[in-house]
């Protein structure tokens, strides 16, 4: 068991890509097979690959470490919050990110993400911060909304 929990949590990544791609996949399935889908879906191909040899590497390296014993050392689950918090809590904001952008908007949810992220990953210095959120948020104001008119999640405030 303890074994098989070393090879998951060393999967972790490549899963999460993973069911990632499947529901891309299931998402797009519906859209007729026009030309416009040719470049995403060879994107998601060229990314399917990845992933397989990814996962195929991880466990044939996480087999080696076990038998070699390297796995003994697996950190329990104070040792790995530790070890994993940074990259937890950025995972966890982006699905807040994506789940809440209905309900505020697109371009405030784009900014207090871009913002909050930086100011918890080291950037304090709100004179860098700041106009780092807003030029992010500007530029993609200026690509999706201006130059591509395409309609983006509209919530209570934008």
């Amino acid at each position: 068991m303890k074994k098989t929990l070393y090879i998951l949590k060393k999967l972790a990544f490549s899963i999460f890509a993973a069911l990632f791609l499947t529901a891309y996949f299931i998402s797009t399935r519906r859209i007729t097979k026009a030309k416009p889908m040719m470049f995403p879906n060879f994107l998601m191909t060229v990314t399917a690959i990845v992933v397989v040899l990814a996962i195929v590497k991880t466990i044939v390296e996480a087999v080696r470490e076990i038998r070699e014993g390297k796995a003994d050392d697996m950190p329990d689950g104070a040792e790995f919050w530790q070890q994993n918090k940074k990259q937890i809590v950025v995972i966890v904001t982006l699905i807040a990110y994506v789940i809440l952008m209905r309900v505020v908007g697109f371009y405030v949810m784009t900014f207090i993400y871009i913002f909050g992220v930086s100011y918890y990953l080291g950037l304090r210095n709100l004179k860098i911060a700041l106009p780092l959120s807003i030029g992010v948020t500007g530029v993609f104001y200026l690509l999706f909304s201006v130059l591509l008119r395409l309609h983006l999640p509209t919530g209570l405030l934008f």
